[in-house]
C-alpha cells in the first residue's frame, strides 16, 4: 500500500511540474514576438539583435506583393510579429506571413483600415483598427473574428453626427486596450475620443471625448495608474487608467501627431511644430517638468531613446527644401547634439539596436524614392543607404522599420510590399543575440494625409494574390500580456514537488 502510495505521489509530481512548466518552456521557446507599433508598450523602438550595419552585411531576404501600387483604395498596416509570424492587414483582411514570405492564413474583416493602421497583439488575439472607427479583434492561431466595437460617432456642435477614424496607436495594459479616433478634414481634426476596451469581451469600460480635436497618428502610453496621450490640440491628458477620470493635463503649444515614448520616469513625444517634448511623471500619474527643444520646422515621429540619447525624425523649413532631418537630442539636457540630414521627411519611428557592445545604429526611412531603408550609427557624421528597392518595388515611404530575434528588419513603402532585409552578420559581432527590447513637403501621389505636411500613404490591396520574390528574423520585443499565472503555477508546483520528496524521504530514513 505505501508503494502504491509513493508511486501515486510520484506520478502527481510529474504531472505538477509538466503542468507548470510547460507555459514557461512554451514563453522560452517564442522568440518572435512584436507587440504593437514600437514592438513594447512602452513604445520605445530599442532591440538587442544583430541587424545589418552596412549594406554589405544587408540582403532582400525576400518581398511579399500586398496589392497593385496604383490602386490609392487599398490601404496596408504597419506590421507586427506573433510567435514568429508577420502579421499584416491589408484593405479588409488581416494577413499572417512565415519567416519565408509566404501568406499562410488569411481573415476576413468586417471593414476596411484606414490609410494609416497599428495592429495590436495581446492574450493570443490581434486587434485592427477599422476606417470608422471601430476595433476589430480576431484569434492569432485562426484568424476567426472575436469580437468588433461600435462605431465612433459624436455630435458636432451643428447637432449633425460626426463619424470618427481610428488612426492612433494601441497601448494595452492589464486586460484592457486605449485608442483614440478623430473627426477629421484635410488639414485638422476637430473632435476625438479616447477609448478604454475590454480586450478579452471587447466591452467599452470608458470614453474620454475631446470636443476641440481628435486623435491623429498619435498614441498613449500606460504607467502608474494612468494612460497618458495628447491629440491635434497641444493638450496632454492623464487619465485614470481604469476609470477613465481625469488626473491631470498641460498644453504644450502645438498638436501632438507622436506616440507617447516611456523611458524612466520621463516620456518623450515631438509635435507638429517641430519639437521634442519630455515630460516628467509623478508617482501618481500627474504631469511634472516640461523640456522641449525646437529640432526641424515640423514632426510626425515618434521617439527611440537609447542610453541617454533621443533619436527623433522631421522635416526642415522652405529654406532647406523641407529636406528631411534625424535628430540626436541629449536626454538630460535636452539639447540637440547633431542633426543628420535625411533625403526628405522623416516621417517614421527610428529603430535602435544595442547588439554591438552597446554601440547604437538606428534605423529609419524617408518619404521619397526610391523608398529604401537608412542607417546612422551613433556618433558617425551622417546617415547611410541600407537597402534600396529595386524596379516597382520603389515608391515614398512613410512606414516604420521592425526587428526580429534573427536581425531580419521588416517594413513597408507605397509601392505595396512588405521587405523582410536580412542580415548576415559575422557571429563574433554582438554581445546579445536573443532579440529582446526594451522598448520635406515632398510631393507624393498617395492622399493628402490630414495637414501634416506630407502627403505620403501606405496603400495595400486584399485581393493582391501575394507573391513572394527571395533576395540574397530582429528585435522582438515583448512585454507579454500573460506570465504572471506561470508564475504562481510555477511557485505552487515547486512547493508540491518539494513537500512530495520531503516526505518519501523522510518514509526511506523510517524504513518505510
Amino acid at each position: 500500500m505505501k508503494k502504491m502510495l509513493r508511486r501515486a505521489l510520484c506520478g502527481l509530481m510529474t504531472m505538477v511540474m509538466v503542468f507548470c512548466l510547460t507555459p514557461l518552456a512554451s514563453q522560452a521557446a517564442d522568440g518572435g514576438q512584436w507587440n504593437s507599433f514600437r514592438g513594447n508598450y512602452q513604445n520605445n523602438g530599442v532591440v538587442d539583435a544583430l541587424t545589418a550595419r552596412t549594406s554589405d552585411e544587408a540582403g532582400l531576404k525576400w518581398e511579399l506583393a500586398l496589392k497593385d501600387p496604383a490602386d490609392w483604395s487599398i490601404n496596408i498596416s504597419d506590421p507586427i510579429q506573433v510567435n514568429g509570424n508577420i502579421y499584416i492587414a491589408v484593405g479588409s483582411e488581416l494577413l499572417e506571413v512565415d519567416p519565408s514570405g509566404q501568406v499562410v492564413n488569411r481573415g476576413k474583416l468586417d471593414g476596411a483600415i484606414g490609410y494609416l493602421c497599428r495592429l495590436m497583439q495581446a492574450e493570443g488575439k490581434v486587434v485592427v483598427p477599422l476606417s470608422d472607427g471601430r476595433l476589430q479583434c480576431m484569434d492569432a492561431e485562426s484568424l476567426q473574428p472575436l469580437w468588433t466595437t461600435d462605431p465612433v460617432v459624436t455630435q458636432g456642435q451643428d447637432g449633425k453626427p460626426q463619424s470618427h477614424q481610428a488612426l492612433t496607436t494601441l497601448t494595452y495594459q492589464d486586460g484592457l486596450l486605449y485608442a483614440g479616433t478623430a473627426y477629421a478634414g484635410l488639414s485638422t481634426s476637430y473632435s476625438g475620443v479616447y477609448q478604454c476596451v475590454e480586450v478579452s469581451t471587447g466591452r467599452l469600460v470608458w470614453q474620454y471625448e475631446n470636443t476641440q480635436a481628435g486623435y491623429y497618428w498619435s498614441g498613449a502610453v500606460c504607467v502608474n495608474g494612468v494612460v497618458l496621450f495628447a491629440g491635434d490640440d497641444g493638450m496632454v491628458t492623464s487619465l485614470n487608467a481604469k476609470t477613465g477620470d481625469l488626473v491631470d493635463e498641460m498644453n504644450i503649444g502645438d498638436g501632438v501627431r507622436s506616440t507617447m515614448v516611456l523611458e524612466g520616469k520621463d516620456v518623450y513625444f515631438s509635435s507638429r511644430d517641430g519639437k521634442l517634448h519630455k515630460v516628467t511623471l509623478g508617482d501618481d500619474g500627474t504631469l511634472g517638468q516640461h523640456q522641449e527643444v525646437l529640432f526641424a520646422n515640423s514632426s510626425t515621429s515618434t521617439p527611440a531613446v537609447y542610453n541617454g540619447k533621443v533619436y527623433v525624425g522631421g522635416a526642415m523649413g522652405p529654406e532647406q527644401q523641407y529636406a528631411g532631418v534625424l535628430a540626436v537630442v541629449d536626454a538630460a539636457t535636452m539639447w540637440v547634439e547633431q542633426a543628420v540630414a535625411a533625403p526628405a521627411d522623416v516621417k517614421s519611428a527610428p529603430l535602435v539596436t544595442k547588439a554591438y557592445d552597446g554601440e547604437a545604429y538606428v534605423y529609419y526611412t524617408a518619404n521619397t524614392t526610391p523608398g529604401g531603408l537608412y542607417v546612422l550609427k551613433a556618433g558617425a557624421q551622417e546617415g547611410e543607404s541600407l537597402f534600396v528597392p529595386t524596379g516597382d518595388g520603389q515608391n515614398y515611404c512613410m512606414a516604420s522599420v521592425m526587428a526580429d530575434q534573427d536581425g531580419t528588419l521588416y517594413y513597408t513603402n507605397d509601392s505595396g510590399k512588405l521587405f523582410a532585409v536580412a542580415s548576415d552578420v559575422p557571429q563574433e559581432g554582438g554581445d546579445d543575440q536573443s532579440g529582446s527590447s526594451s522598448e520635406s513637403q515632398d510631393t507624393n501621389p498617395s492622399e493628402p494625409s490630414q495637414g501634416d505636411g506630407s502627403t505620403g500613404q501606405q496603400p495595400s490591396n486584399p485581393e493582391a494574390n501575394g507573391s513572394t520574390s527571395t533576395g540574397s528574423s530582429s528585435g522582438s520585443v515583448s512585454n507579454p500580456p500573460t506570465g504572471e499565472s506561470d508564475t504562481v503555477f510555477l511557485i505552487m508546483g515547486v512547493s508540491i514537488v518539494s513537500l512530495g520528496v520531503a516526505w518519501i524521504a523522510s518514509k526511506r530514513r523510517r524504513g518505510a
